[in-house]
């Protein structure tokens, strides 16, 4: 073949692969792009998105609120409603409607008496029947919500009462009582108008985009933005769309490219969805708009970087993994050195062969002194170190911390144990360092507590003795508590010093917590931990037997006296005791207990009083008519002074008895009223007044009418 042909083959060869790699940069390109305008409209919708949720969030409050009014509470459950209480409970209505910027209208529906109560702007009155409740998609709701969660949207029309005002599109919730059957609920609607969303979300009416609300039942409403790009032929293509897949996507509709944004809203039960014109997109975060000249520069840029750090990659493998061999060969090296000095330190300790013949320690060494640190809390500061190798690391570093603080004239030396013990020996000591200040920068330098135990200066032959000892007289940590600084005199003291427990300290001790003294009980627990802590490890062991079998005990009997049931302390008091690591935590322990005991006795002793205030509740609403009742009637029926009644029911009910039965007598006059034609002086005997004018003027009081005036305005015809 011709060089002519070769080198126009070769040219179209290199001509085709540019123009490959080039669409290809070019589609990918383009598909970033739009992923990117993607990500730009999911933010968007989701900023939007907190709006809406924000209005549930702010509903549900809404309705905990009514829901826990007591003044509300009487418009909600009582089947008779007095004046004042009506008066009281549509200004407390009227207040929760205006306080919140979300909320238009609320609604209560009190099935009892078929009334509606309202706080609505669109309502000329504030009460109606049931059957004459202008807003009837709400009626329709409250009469049958099966089917209705709470606090599920529902999206509905309002036509107002008034004709000079259009429809009102709303978005509602409601609340019932799901404890009772179905449909036999009382009920709280809760109304937003629907364009309170576009407010929230302030989108711009004529920007290229708009904001779709789509509820359960497939309902759509565009809520926001430049609604008139919401055509028919967009809203079709974008549902069906938006059925066949949840994740965001772009598509082609009359001429134009658009990207659809969804997310979930209100809980899950609808949904929101951006629709923007892509141009409008591309104009904010500028996207596109890079010509062919800088794809190509890319290209050519990115292959020349490909074959740079391909070469460099190359040399930097080589010299790396000459490096890291050499590194690993030391490393390797420095551990075995260290491994082998450690185990012949502690070979030494705990076989007693000579130091001098190890040749760890100088031949001049005339005296050593061993110091143990203890790390505190150990346990728990291991949990996170899975393996061993992660803890002998951190106990190595420790263990050179400390050396590095210690003067160089000393010789020291250190190493570890597998367990809390880090060892330092130092070598013809005649001053100690000053432990009190390395355990302050060890708790700087490494975030942990350390207890040292310091020995004797002794010759070299006892070192291991004096090793021995020192690490048994590490449970003296248990006594004294973390951060201590102990000696070998300090423990051959306490070691002298047995201790038990006096008999009237245990003996105060339970009666206090009898009698529910828990401070007074406290107080003598921590004179006896105390006493404990100044005696012998062995001591302590017999005391803490005392002790736990005391307190398992008083608690047990103190719940058995209260009528509540046995926690399970007896098996496992002492055990825990003997697995805490410091005694203080014991009385941290006990302190818990006894206070929670307390408190059981406490709740158990006010639903007593609670069961108590029931049944005198229930004598005086079947005995309150005869004019004879009184307190005393109760007091008789329950075999108790009706002082301790009167007393009780004041404290759990916040009123006097005298006072609930009047106000039991008038509600049964108010109802005689009402209900039938029974002449008032009648009624007022009846019900158990025996003054007439004493019975006008509480009436007028109470309703703030005369009785005849009662009956003019509820009689029931």
């Amino acid at each position: 073949m011709k060089p002519t042909r070769l080198l126009i083959l070769f040219s179209l060869g290199v001509l085709t692969m540019v123009a490959i790699l080039s669409l290809g940069f070019i589609l990918i390109y383009g598909r970033t792009a739009e992923r990117h305008m993607m990500t730009y409209g999911q933010m968007a919708l989701d900023s939007e998105a907190l709006y809406v949720n924000a209005i549930s969030g702010s509903t549900k409050d809404l309705l905990d609120s009514v829901s826990l009014d007591a003044d509300i509470s009487r418009l909600l459950n009582y089947e008779n409603v007095s004046a004042s209480d009506l008066l009281t409970g549509l200004r407390r209505l009227s207040h929760y409607e205006s306080s919140n910027y979300f909320i238009d209208s609320i609604y209560i529906f009190n099935r009892k008496n078929g009334m509606i109560y309202v706080s609505s702007p669109h309502m000329p009155e504030a009460v109606y029947p049931i059957k004459d409740f202008p807003d009837f998609t709400a009626k329709e709701i409250f009469l049958d919500y099966s089917g209705i969660n709470n606090l599920d949207p529902i999206f509905r029309i309002f036509n107002p009462f008034f004709p000079s005002i259009d429809e009102i599109p709303y978005l509602s919730f409601i609340r019932y009582n799901t404890l009772v059957d179905q449909n036999e609920s009382n009920v709280i609607m809760v109304n937003i108008r629907q364009d309170m969303l576009a407010k929230l979300i302030d989108s711009n009416e004529t920007d290229g985009e708009f904001l779709l609300l789509m509820d359960n039942s497939e309902s759509v409403h565009a809520i926001a933005g430049n609604k008139e790009m919401a055509t028919d032929s967009l809203l079709e293509t974008v549902l069906r769309r938006m059925e066949r897949s949840q994740e965001n996507f772009s598509l082609r509709s009359e001429g134009k490219r658009y990207i659809v944004c969804q997310t979930e809203v209100l809980n899950g039960k609808a949904k929101l969805a951006m629709i923007a014109d892509e141009d409008v997109i591309d104009s904010i975060t500028k996207t596109k708009g890079y010509g062919n000249a800088i794809v190509l520069l890319a290209l050519l840029f990115g292959f020349s970087l490909l074959v740079s750090g391909f070469l460099f990659r190359f040399i930097w493998k080589n010299i790396k993994s000459q490096h890291d061999a050499i590194e690993e060969n030391r490393r390797k090296e420095a551990e075995a050195a260290i491994a082998n000095r450690r185990n012949i330190i502690l070979s030494c300790l705990h076989s007693g062969t000579s130091f001098e013949a190890s040749g760890i320690i100088e031949e001049n060494t005339a005296e050593i002194v061993v110091a143990i640190f203890a790390i505190d809390n150990y346990p728990k500061l291991v949990d996170g170190m899975e393996r061993i190798a992660d803890r002998n690391t951190f106990k190595e570093r420790l263990c050179t911390f400390i050396s590095s603080r210690i003067d160089d004239d000393l010789h020291p030396l250190s190493t570890y144990e597998d367990d809390e013990r880090c060892l330092l020996i130092l070598q013809n000591p005649t001053d100690l360092p000053d432990m009190e200040k390395l355990k302050e920068e060890i708790m700087a330098a490494f975030a942990i507590s350390v207890s040292v135990f310091v020995s004797d200066p002794c010759p070299l032959d006892l070192a291991s003795s004096a090793y021995g000892y020192m690490s048994e007289s590490i449970s003296y940590r248990f006594l004294l508590g973390p951060g201590i600084t102990v000696t070998r005199s300090m423990v051959e003291e306490q070691e002298m010093t047995p201790y038990s427990i006096p008999e009237t300290s245990l003996r105060k001790m339970v009666d206090d917590i009898l009698k529910l003294n828990i401070p007074g009980a406290l107080v003598h627990l921590r004179e006896i931990l105390d006493g404990i802590s100044g005696g012998s490890y062995r001591s302590a062991q017999t005391s803490l037997v005392n002790l736990s079998t005391s307190l398992e005990d008083a608690i047990c009997k103190l719940q058995r006296n209260n009528g509540i049931e046995e926690s399970s302390l007896s098996d496992a008091l002492l055990y825990r005791f003997l697995k805490m690591e410091y005694i203080a935590e014991i009385y941290s322990y006990m302190e818990a207990i006894l206070h929670q005991t307390e408190l059981a006795v406490e709740q158990n002793k006010n639903s007593r009083q609670s069961d108590l205030v029931n049944e005198i509740i229930r004598i005086t609403k079947e005995n309150c008519e005869n004019r004879t009742f009184s307190i005393d009637t109760v007091a008789e029926k329950l075999g108790m002074t009706s002082a301790y009644l009167g007393k009780v029911f004041k404290r759990t009910t916040g009123e006097t008895f005298s006072r609930f039965v009047l106000n039991e007598r008038m509600t049964v006059a108010c109802k005689l009223l009402a209900e039938t034609d029974e002449p008032i002086d009648s009624i007022i005997y009846s019900v158990g007044f025996g003054d007439t004018p004493y019975f006008y003027k509480l009436f007028k009081q109470l309703n703030g009418c005369t009785p005849a005036k009662y009956r003019e305005t509820h009689h029931i015809r």
